[in-house]
């Protein structure tokens, strides 16, 4: 009987939450999750992606050649420059030609002209200037034909 009683008197100093708190609570706790997953949504998704749009610029002398004849370009490079290291490739991504621009070092950041003699053999068809460039750490195509 005693023990009843002591258990009567626990029960009783054990307070209990109202509906103001609970909602309370449950309103803190949604606020959270929600907070989290705003954190960490990249990670949850994938990174976000975002275009990387190339500043490098490449303009031909003319767009339009003949197999054997120069292709003559000048590169103004990105804030971050492009390697010195261009190639001309195909449009079946074939690269024939690995050539060096004219720069004082491994990154070209002032504007360059360049010259290549194209080969007679060369198909006729789309071709291009493939360029690494430094602000958008990928490569770059700028287009050409031959016919």
């Amino acid at each position: 009987m005693v023990i009843v009683c002591l258990e009567k008197k626990l029960l009783k100093k054990v307070p209990t939450l109202n509906n103001e708190t609970k909602t309370l609570v449950l309103a803190i706790l949604v606020i959270l999750a929600i907070a989290l997953v705003i954190a960490n949504f990249g990670s949850i998704t994938g990174t976000v992606v975002k275009e990387k749009k190339p500043s490098t610029k490449v303009i031909f002398a003319k767009e339009v050649l003949t197999p054997g004849s120069y292709v003559e370009f000048e590169i103004t490079p990105s804030k971050f420059g492009v390697n010195k290291k261009y190639r001309i490739c195909d449009d079946g991504d074939r690269c024939h030609i690995r050539a060096y621009m004219q720069c004082s070092s491994f990154n070209c950041r002032t504007k360059v002209s360049e010259r290549y003699k194209t080969w007679p053999s060369w198909e006729e068809g789309v071709y291009y200037i493939k360029l690494f460039d430094y602000e958008i750490r990928d490569f770059t195509k700028h287009y050409f034909t031959l016919s």
